[in-house]
Parts: C-alpha cells; structure tokens; sequence
C-alpha cells in the first residue's frame, strides 16, 4: 500500500472525531483517503455510489485493498436502492455527495430513507465541489448523521426559516 498523503491522515483522524465528510479539492485524494478509512475500521464489504465518471479511479485505487465492494452510479442507486437492504456493508461510501444536495430529490429521499438508521460511523460523503448555497449543507450531512444534524439545526422546516429558504431549499 502506498504511503498516504498527510492531509489523508488528518482526514482519518478527523473521521475518529466525528467528522464523516471529505471535501477537499478535486485531484486530492478522496477515493483513496476513503479507501484508508474503511480499511483502518476493518471493512470488508464497500458500497460506493458514486457517478459513472469516478467509477474507473474507484477500480484503480481498489486493487490496493481486499474489499468486497459494490459500485454502483447515483441513478442505478435510483433504480435498485430499494432491494440493498437485502445486502449487508460495512460500510458506505458516498462520492460527490453534493449530490444529495436538494431534500425533496427523489434520489436523497431514497438515501434517507436506506441510510438514516445506520450508524455515522460506518459512512462517509466525499465531495470537491464547493457548495453554491450555504444551506446545501443541511441535506448531505443528514444522509450522514440523521441525529446530528437535527440535534445542531432542527428539522429541515426549522432550518428552511432561519435560512429563509423554500421547501425546495432556495432562497425567498
């Protein structure tokens, strides 16, 4: 395995904190510092959705590690996320999660709904893209950390008003 980079570290340290989200630059090693990740908490078995464009990095940086992992793009996720509660991971994997940005998106809904009771330590997001509005934010870490997120900000209604922002979450 090769040597990992210093902010890779940081990353898994800060992951033991409590903090399951990556989002440094494109280029920087988030497939990779994810990959570092579940293999420091023994994973066996990977789900990673991620888009079709990540896909080839994912193979690539896989061969290093002996997981069992399923790839599959946001859409199939779509498609088939019902039928993965038939299969047991260790952990989750959500690359670009910028994706799950709009909490009425039917593809957000789904990972709530596959995601919430599964514990924040056995998933991460991942994302280079900065975010275009502050309460983007919101969405993506409650895939992550259902409790967490309402415990700091409330239910998303709450949230929405002290944004002032509409069921749709932008701005009015």
């Amino acid at each position: 395995m090769r040597k990992p980079f210093a902010h890779q570290l940081r990353g898994l340290e800060q992951y033991k904190d409590g903090k399951n989200y990556f989002h440094w630059d494109t280029g920087t090693g988030k497939t990779y510092g994810a990959l570092l990740l579940a293999n420091s908490l023994n994973a066996k078995s990977l789900l990673v959705i991620a888009p079709k464009s990540a896909q080839p990095s994912w193979f690539q940086e896989l061969q290093e590690f002996s997981f069992v992992p399923t790839i599959m793009t946001y859409e199939k996720f779509l498609r088939e996320g019902e039928s993965l509660n038939l299969f047991h991971f260790d952990f989750f994997i959500f690359d670009e999660i910028h994706r799950l940005k709009n909490i009425q998106a039917k593809t957000t809904r789904l990972a709530l709904k596959l995601f919430a009771k599964i514990p924040p330590s056995e998933k991460i997001g991942l994302s280079g893209t900065p975010l275009d509005k502050h309460y983007e934010i919101y969405t993506q870490v409650k895939v992550l950390d259902f409790l967490y997120i309402e415990k700091i900000f409330g239910k998303w209604k709450d949230f929405k008003r002290g944004f002032h922002v509409d069921k749709w979450g932008n701005p009015v």
